[in-house]
């Protein structure tokens, strides 16, 4: 075999005999395997998710094999959902020390005051003439956000004349401490003022509590109507993330007669 420097896989040679009168054919084909010298690098999530706010950080480990004798240089690149601002620099190349097997690539969240979905940190390994890359040669992180995520229900969907009062839920997840503003649009083909007392753009969770309610409190009349409906749309804020349902209806049900 010939030495090289190059970071390979390891690789086969094949040899067949070719039938000839002149001899007697046994066993007619050998192979042999050239195992690569050059180490062979992956990479794990060892740390695989992390608070935006901390304490902590995720970290990657690269590992190779082979001899550890010289200092490895590993380049890598850096994807995910989260944007650079996320987290802190990556240079992009991690260097596996003397005598050591591994080195890890630690990633430390941004803490920010927006509400967002939680994002991944993505790190994949790039070849290079010194190593070979080996499966897994991708691994991803998750940087968990701490701003609130925020739905709505429809917790009594069904309201009534004369004074059957409809209601809504509108749920967050995360810390309670504070009290959280909620922005909602209200709308539907009932009309506030007429068919049930206006409800303001606005709803208030609570500190400590992880519910809000908002009512639809029936205003009676005596005229004959379809059934109406109220509909809640949450709106988007900076200090909270809009997750699962984000829009409730409630139903108005008119108890006058209705001749057609």
């Amino acid at each position: 075999a010939v030495d090289d420097a190059v970071g390979e896989p390891d690789e086969s040679i094949e040899v067949s005999l070719q039938a000839n009168s002149t001899y007697a054919m046994g066993t007619s084909t050998g192979a042999l395997t050239l195992v690569d010298d050059e180490p062979h690098v992956t990479i794990v999530a060892t740390g695989a998710s992390v608070p935006e706010q901390g304490p902590g950080q995720a970290e990657f480990t690269v590992t190779r094999t082979g001899l550890t004798g010289s200092a490895l240089s590993v380049n890598y690149s850096v994807g995910g959902t989260a944007d650079a601002a996320e987290y802190s620099a990556l240079t992009g190349v991690v260097v596996i020390p003397a005598g050591a097997p591994s080195n890890t690539i630690l990633v430390t969240p941004a803490d920010d005051a927006e509400g967002e979905p939680d994002e991944t940190v993505e790190i994949s390994l790039l070849g290079s003439s010194d190593y070979w890359v080996d499966s897994p040669s991708t691994a991803s992180a998750t940087i968990i956000d701490d701003e609130p995520w925020v739905s709505i229900s429809a917790s009594v969907s069904s309201a009534g004349e004369p004074s059957t009062n409809g209601e809504f839920t509108v749920t967050r997840t995360g810390d309670l401490t504070n009290s959280l503003i909620v922005d909602i649009n209200v709308n539907g083909t009932a009309d506030p003022g007429i068919d049930y007392v206006a409800i303001p753009d606005t709803v208030i969770i609570p500190a400590s509590l992880p519910t809000a309610f908002i009512l639809v409190d029936v205003i009676n009349d005596s005229q004959g109507e379809l059934d109406k409906t109220v509909t809640v749309t949450l709106r988007p804020r900076f200090d909270y993330y809009l997750a699962g349902t984000t829009a409730a209806s409630v139903t108005i049900v008119d108890d006058d007669p209705f001749v057609s």
